[in-house]
């Protein structure tokens, strides 16, 4: 199904979901049109939340728990803002980057949450297992409505993350610019990459990379958690500390420039466990609290050096109980350790980057909330984008790594599945 089709499809889907019921009664019928017409006028979060009340409350009887199901995640979608009519006309025009499409649409952790409501809906329907062997199933319509909207709204949720991840908006020059537009056009917030004018770095900029410093600091974080579970699977204390002391050399190996040290990761607690309510998120898991800084290249660029501080989580790996995975986890704004009160200023005690958490109550991180879903997707927009993750390290002047030159050079199509160290390079390319 090519591109347009199967956007028309999903438009399909998500505009009407194909809600029906099977009430005789005139009363039935009634609240279930007023439902649909109070859906297609809603246009902000109190007219979404009113039409969930009216579902869940006055019109209760008169719909199955398969509708309820449907309209909550079509109000959860609505209120994110995705709309085929809205994504489709820049999607489909030539040359459009499905990236800066999307993130420009649907970003921020209040979509991103949203968008996970409406998922956790759809899962009391259908699990996603049920949705790829679906061939071999026998379905329900509503079940079949909600594998293909989940298909086509998983990526809009990883992109959305990946978003998230790579750090805050910035404003230059009047303009808010995303940190993925910020990579996608480096110029757009005054990144000069061929140095044509002599000078390459702005206050978005400061090490003169020619990549803006937000997303730098997340590609270097998700390295540097890597280093640090290799460590301790292996039992040794060299791959992070090589992985830092490696920024410090004569080439632009992991980020260094003209031989300066770009960065510098500092852990500042080991083990901080967060709370939602009272109830430990993810209990199997615990929080590395992260300073990294980034050296200041240029005098004249900003005063000093930046800092991040990001959390890195630490989970049992599922395949070996005796190993671990660490990933950087998704955040946004401040919090107590108890993250639902929020504090204004970071510390290294009681104010932390917030974690986001999902439907499921787990907290998001780089891996599961984008390459895992972004991997699951058959959408061609997608597919472009992981193309672009798996051939961010690729160089086309020495052909290297050489085994990505058929996908990155030739011309390919990329089948394969993207991996966090994917994610890294796209962030630091």
């Amino acid at each position: 199904m090519n591109i347009k089709k199967r956007l028309i499809v999903s438009s399909f889907v998500l505009l009407s979901f194909g809600i029906s019921g099977c009430g005789n009664q005139e009363s039935d019928a009634s609240c279930r049109v007023q439902l649909e017409m109070d859906l297609d006028a809603a246009s902000n979060a109190t007219e979404y939340q009113a039409v969930r009340d009216k579902a869940t409350g006055e019109c209760s009887g008169a719909i199955s728990t398969t509708e309820l199901s449907q309209y909550k995640a079509a109000t959860y979608l609505g209120e994110a803002g995705i709309s085929i009519a809205g994504l489709a006309p820049d999607l489909l025009e030539d040359g459009a980057d499905p990236m800066n499409v999307i993130t420009a649409k649907v970003s921020g952790v209040e979509a991103n949450q949203l968008i996970d409501l409406a998922l956790a809906e759809f899962d009391t329907l259908v699990t996603d297992e049920q949705c790829t062997n679906k061939a071999n199933l026998t379905l329900s319509s509503a079940q079949l409505s909600a594998c293909t909207t989940k298909e086509f709204v998983k990526p809009l949720m990883a992109v959305s993350n990946l978003s998230l991840v790579a750090g805050e908006s910035v404003t230059f020059e009047g303009k808010e610019v995303t940190a993925i537009s910020a990579l996608q056009d480096p110029a757009s917030v005054g990144i000069d990459t061929d140095n044509s004018d002599g000078i390459s770095a702005t206050e978005f900029d400061i090490n003169g990379s020619g990549t803006i410093d937000s997303s730098e600091f997340t590609a270097f974080a998700i390295g540097y958690a890597s280093a640090l579970a290799k460590d301790q699977n292996n039992s040794t204390t060299t791959e992070d500390d090589n992985y830092v002391n490696a920024i410090d050399t004569d080439d632009d190996s992991n980020g260094s420039v003209d031989g300066q040290e770009t960065f510098k990761a500092t852990d500042i607690l080991t083990n901080v466990n967060f709370t939602k309510n009272g109830t430990r998120i993810n209990a199997d898991h615990s929080h590395r609290y992260v300073e990294i800084e980034l050296t200041n290249k240029y005098d004249f660029a900003t005063s000093g050096n930046k800092k991040e501080y990001k959390l890195i989580e630490t989970q049992t790996s599922s395949s070996d109980a005796t190993k671990v995975v660490m990933n950087v986890a998704v955040t946004n704004g401040l919090c107590k350790v108890e993250i639902t009160t929020s504090c204004t200023t970071r510390n290294n005690t009681d104010c932390f980057p917030c974690p986001v958490v999902s439907a499921d109550g787990s907290a998001m991180n780089a891996t599961d909330g984008i390459a895992d879903m972004l991997n699951e997707s058959e959408d061609e927009n997608m597919s472009q984008i992981k193309e672009d993750m798996y051939c961010a390290d690729y160089d086309k002047t020495t052909h290297l790594p050489a085994d990505k030159k058929g996908v990155c050079e030739d011309g390919g199509d990329f089948t394969g599945d993207i991996t966090s160290e994917d994610i890294a390079n796209y962030l630091s390319k």
